[in-house]
């Protein structure tokens, strides 16, 4: 089957067709699209030979004709101005990057196309995938040209996916430009000043699964062998890939032009000055740049920079603006408070905590000055600051911060609003970090009713305050509700943001980790992998949210008993997070010991010693040798040992084993989890939580203990008898024996101390169990014939703080 003509036209003859159409239609060239061209054009110049463009092209110079080393992805209905243009630039780009090289030949079909037959139309599904397919190999570049800047043509288009697949397809044999016309400079520049939230959601218009096609088993066709090879995800990211360079690399290039102008007008002001003559406000024929404007301009690319991810640049852009508005304003004005608060966002994003910190006391105090101290902005600045203090663990400082900002909205704006609702959000996270569940769940809740009095039930905060609640009923070890809410988390973003947004993959790994709990395998299985596709194909296959669900995966196949694919998961995560974490991180140490643990379950204790020895190392090098996680790592290397010698295998050396038979060390591992915080002004960070245990562990002896006791109130202070039970590292609470919610839960891993004192009066002994920002106050329930004297639970908490 004939091969397609692989002839290319030079920029010469573009030039030289711009000019022609320029001539024939003067008046409305600049508005044709691409098949006004053919029609008014092209179609008539090559009529009488009934030939395509590129043979006149050839007729009139040869030199214009050449193989192709580019082939055109367009759509038809775009202004051939527009196209052409772009093609030009593309050409002097070339041009630059070969230092005047090899000359580029486009293959534009338009002109290589005999525009008088349709030659396309009775061709194979096999000719598609072969030749033509093979054509875009030889030729080595595929270009697409996009427009408009926010929402692309040629996605729409099944056919222009065909040429992108053509292209991602074939590795390095095909590279894939992504470029579009000057004029979305200027569209892209005015969302930029006027419209951030549009920029910043550009990508997520982005799903090439919704293109159509005139015939439907064209469609079909394409679709299918898309979903055969790279996949969609893989297309979709390919694209957002490079819309994300330009669009990053393209808002840049404006603060260098206004920067440019500025240093002309300085050098134009200084030569007046040395000259003796009038100054003016403008040179070279253009408008003055206001210096304000110069600020505004740097602070929006800035917060376009950081929304991509380029936090360092956004930094630098984001002092610019600084400190022009401390020269103009000074340090006193409200407007330099909200400079400080962009830094301490971009810090933030940037993992620079402390620096961010510092950025918002400095942003708040000058509120505060300028405002007053109840003004919703100022309230605002107390959020950012507890989310800080959150990240680094100082709940109580942040519990301060996040009261402070909840009681000044509540004042301004009321109960009935998104603010409120966020504080609450704030709030119940913190508590979360506490372990103070039973808070956590009460701010969750007051969060997700006043979300959907006022977002309505399809809106982005709502689910994530339905993915905070869950996460919360899951802790307590209500699961249940947890994959109600979940569920529903999952179905909103579904609906909003589509089956490839990594959100939607956060979803996904947190309703697979309740179904976990729930012994629900199969589906716990499905959801893990939805997470791991989206996650592999938004953020990539090294990030830690990837590995956080191999590890994931892991544990189901731990749980089911397939121990070789249990650790071919686990090793996955944990080498990516030895290469993105470091090896001696302690989430990097945690999934070494699970993986340790797979292999020696599996009978391979060479291997698993020596992974456990080298998790004992790590958390002995981040944690310390005292520190609970280093002291059960050891714990379960010295079971291990002990299961290896029990099975017949030689522990020659530390490090070096020999495997003689299979045996079951019966280790086990809770999973990583996702957490939601809701943020106000801050961008909501996915971070690993959870914990680790064993029956392995020094905690094992004491695991589903339970009794009654008394337990006081944090606001209501009175003490309520409550049933309580340690399961692996929590103790759970309840109304009754026979409950199976818990009302709330201690994560004994965040406990800092157990003591034993005299209540008020000193005739009361009670139970002082310290976590971060709290202290539970337990006595003696002698009404209920459960029970233990508060020796015994000390006990218990003490062997489990070793």
């Amino acid at each position: 089957m004939a091969a397609i003509n692989a002839s290319g036209v030079s920029a010469a003859a573009i030039r030289q067709f711009m000019a022609d159409l320029q001539q024939e239609f003067p008046g409305k060239y600049m508005a044709m699209t691409t098949q006004d061209a053919c029609t008014a054009l092209v179609v008539p110049r090559t009529k009488e030979k009934q030939r395509a463009y590129i043979d006149l092209m050839q007729e009139k110079n040869g030199d214009d004709v050449a193989p192709a080393t580019v082939f055109v992805s367009h759509a038809w209905r775009y202004k051939i101005v527009d196209v052409l243009s772009t093609l030009l630039e593309f050409a002097e780009e070339e041009e630059q990057a070969q230092h005047g090289g090899k000359e580029t030949f486009f293959w534009f079909d338009l002109f290589v196309n005999n525009q008088h037959a349709n030659v396309t139309a009775n061709l194979p599904q096999e000719w598609w995938s072969t030749t033509f397919k093979e054509s875009i190999r030889q030729i080595g570049k595929v270009l697409l040209v996009l427009t408009p800047w926010n929402d692309p043509v040629p996605l729409t288009r099944a056919w222009c996916l065909w040429e992108i697949f053509c292209s991602i397809s074939q590795g390095d044999d095909v590279e894939l430009a992504i470029r579009l016309p000057s004029q979305q400079h200027v569209a892209l520049r005015d969302a930029v000043l006027d419209d951030l939230a549009a920029v910043t959601d550009m990508l997520v218009h982005v799903q090439a699964e919704k293109a159509e096609a005139w015939k439907p088993e064209d469609k079909d066709m394409i679709f299918a062998a898309i979903e055969a090879s790279v996949g969609f995800t893989a297309l979709n990211k390919a694209v957002k890939d490079q819309m994300r360079s330009w669009c990053l690399t393209t808002a840049e290039a404006f603060v260098t032009a206004m920067e440019q102008q500025l240093q002309q007008q300085q050098q134009q002001q200084q030569q007046q000055d040395e000259g003796g003559g009038e100054g003016g406000g403008e040179g070279g024929g253009g408008s003055a740049v206001d210096m304000m404007e110069y600020a505004k301009l740097c602070s929006q690319v800035g917060s376009v920079l950081s929304a991509f991810g380029a936090h360092t640049r956004a930094i630098e852009l984001y002092h610019k603006d600084l400190d022009v508005t401390l020269d103009r304003l000074g340090e006193e004005h409200e407007q330099t408070a909200l400079k400080y608060n962009n830094l301490g966002l971009a810090h933030t994003a940037r993992g620079d905590y402390a620096t961010a910190i510092q950025y918002y006391q400095r942003a708040l105090r000058i509120k505060t000055a300028t405002l007053g101290a109840n003004h919703e902005s100022t309230g605002g600045t107390h959020s950012n600051l507890g989310n800080v203090y959150d990240k680094v663990g100082d709940y109580e400082r942040a519990l301060q911060q996040h009261e402070a900002a909840l009681a000044i909205l509540m004042a301004t704006v009321g109960e009935k609003d998104e603010e409120t609702a966020g504080a609450h959000g704030n709030l119940g996270s913190t508590h979360f970090a506490m372990g103070d569940m039973d808070a956590a769940i009460l701010h969750y809740k007051t969060a997700l009713r006043i979300f959907l009095d006022t977002c309505g039930r399809h809106h982005p905060q709502v689910a994530r305050a339905y993915g905070n609640l869950g996460g919360a009923y899951r802790a307590v070890g209500d699961f249940a509700n947890a994959v109600d809410c979940f569920q529903r988390d999952l179905e909103i973003k579904l609906a909003v943001l589509g089956e490839e947004h990594p959100e939607t993959g956060i979803a996904y790994n947190n309703l697979g980790n309740a179904h976990n709990n729930l012994g629900q395998r199969e589906e716990a299985l499905t959801c893990f992998e939805h997470a791991l596709h989206i996650f592999s194909a938004a953020l990539g296959d090294s990030h830690p949210h990837t590995a956080m669900v191999h590890g994931n995966l892991g544990s189901v196949y731990d749980e089911t008993g397939n121990f070789q694919r249990a650790a071919e998961s686990y090793g996955r995560a944990f080498a990516i997070q030895a290469s993105v974490l470091g090896r001696e991180h302690p989430h990097t140490a945690m999934t070494q010991e699970r993986l340790a643990t797979a292999y020696a379950q599996h009978g391979d204790f060479a291997r698993g010693l020596e992974h456990m020895q080298g998790a004992v190392q790590a958390f002995t090098t981040a944690l310390g040798p005292q520190h609970r996680s280093t002291v059960v790592a050891a714990k379960n290397l010295e079971l291990m040992r002990n299961a290896a010698a029990d099975a017949g295998f030689l522990v020659l050396a530390e490090g070096e084993q020999e495997a003689q038979a299979p045996t079951d060390t019966g280790a086990k591992r809770q999973r990583d989890t996702q957490h939601n915080p809701q943020h106000k002004d801050d961008d909501a960070d996915e971070n690993e939580g959870g914990g680790r245990g064993g029956d392995g562990d020094v905690r094992q002896q004491h695991d589903m203990m339970c009794g009654w006791l008394q337990k006081r109130g944090q606001l209501n202070t009175a003490f309520q008898p409550r049933f309580f039970r340690i399961v692996e590292s929590s103790l759970l609470y309840f109304r009754g024996e026979d409950d199976t919610h818990p009302r709330g839960a201690i994560h004994l891993r965040a406990v800092k101390s157990v003591e034993l004192k005299q209540g008020v009066g000193g005739d009361v002994p009670e139970l002082h169990v310290a976590v971060p920002g709290r202290i539970f106050v337990f006595r003696l329930d002698e009404t209920h014939a459960i029970t233990h004297d508060l020796h015994a639970w000390h006990r218990a908490f003490s062997d489990m703080l070793r």
